[in-house]
């Protein structure tokens, strides 16, 4: 078997920077980059991997070589999570809101096609997510034989070194708008301060300056902090630190857990919106796990999630939510 097939059958990949890959494959081995893939309420015991070879490839070099077996998809019937059921869970979330218990929350749809990935397939999506992000999307990938994730997301959930450095990411539009959007600036502004709090306990947080983030078909408010520790933390801690923040989770973060936890039993999320991380001699860094296509056996998963206030629309939120699957349809190429 080649490295290849290897690496297609069981591997896993992550940016680097916008010209470098991280790739791992072959039999599960306790040596090498360690890979940090828990679920999204952190229930999985083992979420450490580890595989027996590594290296590290330019983008460019990787997706002509994934392109060489690649099989293209072609055309899938994608069904959505039932309107009504996306409706009545956002008014759901407003009667929180109105009692006080929450200030925000981040439902989310899911789309399904029934499919079953062949390996040359997995090259075209991988292939694809390589040459169709731009910078601002750094991606990610774990799977075996069976199933696994592959995506592009936006979000850097932190990278640890002399500092911790993070990101609110929240606000989405499909034009510049949004950056003086009162909705979009209040549900950004909600994020900071969560995750303001979330890193407050390590050390002094330093707040950048919004702007927006271009992707190839939509827009984010982004803001960049940091905080100089006391003392360095362990990868885990800063994970569940700040997992979820505000942008995936919801606030006040305990009563919006709980919020999600039951939404999560009529639609069960996995490792959506999850921390995905990576610890490889000084590079340490965890993403956040959106903008990806799921596959089992049988199926192929999109999940797209959306931030809810109160003055949000069940419409133009759904439709958020529809914009963003479409998304990573095209991203895949799928």
């Amino acid at each position: 078997m080649s490295k290849r097939e290897e690496f297609i059958r069981n591997g896993a990949l992550i940016s680097l920077n916008p010209q470098h890959v991280l790739i791992a494959y072959g039999r599960n081995e306790k040596k090498g980059p360690v890979w940090y893939v828990p679920d999204y309420f952190f229930r999985d015991p083992h979420p450490f991997h580890q595989f027996s070879s590594w290296a590290i490839l330019e983008r460019v070099e990787l997706a002509a070589s994934l392109e060489e077996i690649a099989e293209e998809v072609g055309e899938l019937k994608w069904q959505a999570s039932p309107k009504e059921q996306f409706f009545s869970t956002v008014a759901n979330a407003k009667r929180a809101f109105t009692s006080g218990e929450l200030k925000k929350v981040v439902p989310y749809i899911s789309e399904r096609a029934e499919h079953s990935l062949t390996l040359g397939q997995r090259a075209h999506v991988l292939s694809r997510l390589l040459k169709q992000s731009n910078e601002r999307q750094h991606l990610y990938g774990i799977w075996n034989e069976a199933a696994g994730v592959m995506g592009a997301t936006p979000e850097i959930l932190f990278a640890l070194s002399d500092q911790i450095e993070t990101m609110a990411v929240a606000g989405t539009g499909k034009t510049e708008a949004i950056f003086d959007d009162p909705k979009e600036r209040h549900e950004h502004q909600l994020v900071i301060d969560g995750i303001r709090s979330a890193l407050h306990p390590f050390g002094e947080v330093v707040v950048g300056e919004t702007a927006l983030m271009r992707l190839p078909q939509l827009y984010h408010l982004y803001t960049p902090m940091r905080v100089s520790y006391r003392e360095r933390p362990s990868f885990e801690a800063v994970a569940r630190a700040l997992h979820p923040t505000p942008a995936l989770g919801g606030l006040p973060q305990d009563p919006a857990l709980t919020w999600l936890e039951h939404f999560d039993r009529t639609l069960p999320r996995g490792t959506f919106g999850a921390p995905f991380g990576c610890q490889h001699g000084p590079f340490s860094r965890a993403l956040v796990a959106i903008r990806n296509l799921r596959f089992t056996p049988n199926h192929l998963h999109i999940y797209a999630g959306c931030g809810i206030v109160p003055r949000s629309s069940a419409e133009n939120e759904w439709q958020e939510c529809r914009n963003k699957a479409s998304s990573v349809r095209a991203l895949c190429g799928l």
